[in-house]
């Protein structure tokens, strides 16, 4: 015999009932006192959810409040924004420690996280997790303001919290994200605007001769086919096809982490966004230049780096110090230390992503269109070459060069230049 089990209850509220009394009446029309008159709250809001047959109940002082209780999870279930018993007693103390536990981070970076979150919950350990809201985090970023964190800490501890109540709320832990753009951290002052320094062909050829022999084949990818720095330290000699002078993009420069001894990942990452793969052209003087630095190899990465301890592999940060090295040679207004971060931080004028400036400035300024311009930036719109490069774009010159062109042009003007000086102890 086939025993039919009963249909759950549909989704709805039910009527509050007292606790601390019978149904039944005494003879004097009285309601009779329960075993638990007294004890607890008297009135019981209940709902169904739905899916289970039992429903959720929780104890009030009014029948009234157990009503409006049982109404507001209904209709909580409904919106989507409904929070379990037992996620409601989850506290922010239990949950970011749970969260750091599940992170495949190394050693240096669980510590960061494990000094960040002591500073976090110092703020909020006394919430549960769905009880966080807005006002909490703009109390936690004012604090660590007033209290002299720096800025960049203060943002990353934003960024931190962010992710840790992401996850919070994948998991059902909460129905709100609290931080915004409204609770992120504020600068002790204005950001300066700077605009990116564009060297002239003079100063770039003579950083280019400043720059260890070894690296310059990554200066050529920057101002050659406009690589941002991680770009260039993963560029594969496959990715450019001598054959047809074009160059696709495939992976960028990322630092591997290690977990527990292990390392993690490699240094291969995907790129910036889904525009930078995109195929572009590349000069033909450009090409010839960077096939005639590599000395007769066809595979492999475009810089190799023996002296490294990673295996080949050069950072950012050591060809950050290598370009800084030169800057520093070449002098003038390259090496000139600008504001940069709205705490005080200076940085010279001209960096790595100068190249790529250059590269877009002489594009710009040389026998292209706008939509070439964009192609070759690797850009997702004409308006953002337009944004970047209006004071060159609006008209092109009489004498418009390709970037072969303009690049040779000034090779020569430098070694004009070179040749031209006397330097004393020479013949």
């Amino acid at each position: 015999m086939v025993t039919r089990q009963k249909p759950v209850p549909p989704l709805r509220a039910l009527k509050p009932y007292d606790t601390w009394h019978l149904k039944e009446k005494d003879e004097n029309g009285r309601k009779i006192r329960s075993a638990s008159y007294g004890r607890n709250r008297q009135w019981r809001g209940a709902y169904q959810d739905g899916i289970r047959h039992a429903p959720h109940t929780r104890g009030f002082d009014t029948s009234r409040e157990a009503e409006t209780w049982a109404q507001e999870q209904v209709a909580a279930i409904k919106s989507g924004r409904h929070i379990t018993k037992e996620a409601s007693r989850v506290m922010m103390s239990q949950w970011c420690w749970e969260w750091l536990e599940l992170q495949a981070i190394d050693r240096g970076t669980y510590n960061g996280y494990r000094s960040k979150i002591r500073l976090i919950l110092r703020y909020l350990e006394m919430y549960a997790v769905s009880e966080v809201r807005e006002p909490h985090v703009l109390k936690l970023m004012t604090g660590l303001h007033r209290t002299g964190y720096t800025y960049d800490y203060r943002v990353d501890t934003h960024r931190l919290l962010t992710r840790i109540m992401a996850a919070a709320k994948r998991a059902e832990l909460t129905v709100v994200m609290p931080c915004s753009t409204q609770t992120y951290a504020k600068p002790n002052r204005e950001r300066p605007k700077i605009p990116t320094y564009c060297p002239t062909m003079m100063e770039f050829w003579t950083f280019f001769h400043e720059m260890p022999e070894e690296t310059r084949i990554v200066v050529a990818l920057g101002v050659g086919l406009g690589l941002r720095l991680s770009e260039a330290l993963g560029a594969d000699i496959s990715d450019m096809n001598f054959a047809t002078r074009t160059y696709r993009p495939g992976t960028q420069y990322k630092s591997k982490r290690r977990v527990g001894g292990t390392t993690v990942g490699s240094h291969d990452g995907p790129l910036k966004t889904e525009a930078s793969g995109m195929e572009f052209p590349v000069d033909p003087w450009v090409a010839d230049w960077i096939e005639g630095m590599l000395d007769g190899r066809t595979s492999g990465k475009f810089l190799t780096f023996s002296a490294s301890r990673s295996g080949g592999r050069m950072s950012q940060k050591a060809m950050r110090n290598r370009v800084a090295a030169a800057v520093s040679a070449v002098g003038g207004p390259t090496a000139e230390l600008v504001p940069w971060g709205p705490d005080g931080k200076v940085r010279q004028r001209m960096g790595f992503h100068s190249l790529r400036h250059l590269y877009g400035s002489l594009l710009a300024d040389g026998a292209y269109s706008l939509a070439d311009v964009t192609r070759r930036m690797r850009h997702k719109n004409n308006t953002t070459t337009l944004d970047v490069y209006t004071h060159l774009v609006d008209g092109q010159r009489s004498e418009a060069l390709t970037l072969g062109e303009a690049l040779l042009r000034g090779l020569r003007e430098y070694r004009r230049a070179r040749n031209g000086l006397h330097v004393v102890g020479e013949s």
